[in-house]
């Protein structure tokens, strides 16, 4: 994924995704079948499901959740001083509109079972309002368990997102380098029990899908 070191660190500007439609010679569909396609496949490798994936459309699957999101209306770009306010992500809203696309696949039970989180994920991460000041769930405690689920591992693997939420602003308000020494500050098992599993608590593709969407609600022609 070193072909999107764009998409990395701060500011993104016009000119950040004039260059990356440039260098990738693709249409913003096409971007966002490769980029969720790598989240995808990783979401499915972390579960045990790689061969799975490998047999989906994934193609048609993924342009349909883009051609669906454009089509429900893509949330409008923050301004400068705006901070924005938190969607809901368990509103029901969000299921019904994972069901709606599922339904028009007509996969397999099992398949269908396991699809609908990615789907729903990927929906969140797409139409939920942009906003400026994080939830900082990854920092929530369980008081019954006395963990913090965000911070453990099989929690997070059932995440596109890992830590943190679909729609978090730190993915596009901070560089790779210091969203990661973020985390490792606040993990509570400490800095090497973060970054022994560092990949699915603070995914980079995951990263790129976001600057990524950032990117197209601003700039897209």
């Amino acid at each position: 994924m070193h072909r999107f070191s764009v998409l990395v660190s701060p500011p993104f500007q016009t000119s950040t995704f004039q260059k990356l439609l440039e260098e990738s010679g693709k249409q913003p569909v096409e971007l966002f079948v490769q980029l969720a396609g790598a989240v995808a496949e990783r979401y499915f490798i972390q579960n045990g499901r790689r061969v799975d994936w490998l047999r989906l459309p994934e193609e048609k699957i993924l342009s349909d959740i883009w051609e669906y999101s454009i089509k429900k209306g893509t949330p409008s770009p923050l301004s400068q001083s705006d901070m924005g306010k938190a969607g809901d992500p368990h509103s029901p809203v969000w299921s019904e509109r994972t069901e709606e696309l599922l339904q028009g696949w007509k996969l397999s039970p099992p398949l269908a079972d396991f699809m609908t989180p990615l789907v729903h994920q990927l929906l969140l991460a797409l139409l939920l309002p942009e906003f400026k000041a994080c939830r900082q769930s990854y920092l929530e405690e369980e008081p019954l368990e006395g963990c913090i689920p965000r911070q453990e591992i099989d929690h997070c693997r059932e995440r596109i997102s890992g830590s943190h939420c679909e729609d978090c602003p730190y993915f596009t308000a901070l560089s790779s380098d210091k969203h990661r020494k973020l985390l490792e500050r606040s993990w509570k098992k400490g800095p090497a029990a973060f970054a022994k599993e560092a990949d699915v608590f603070l995914p980079d593709d995951f990263r790129y899908l976001r600057v990524f969407i950032h990117l197209h609600r601003r700039y897209a022609p």
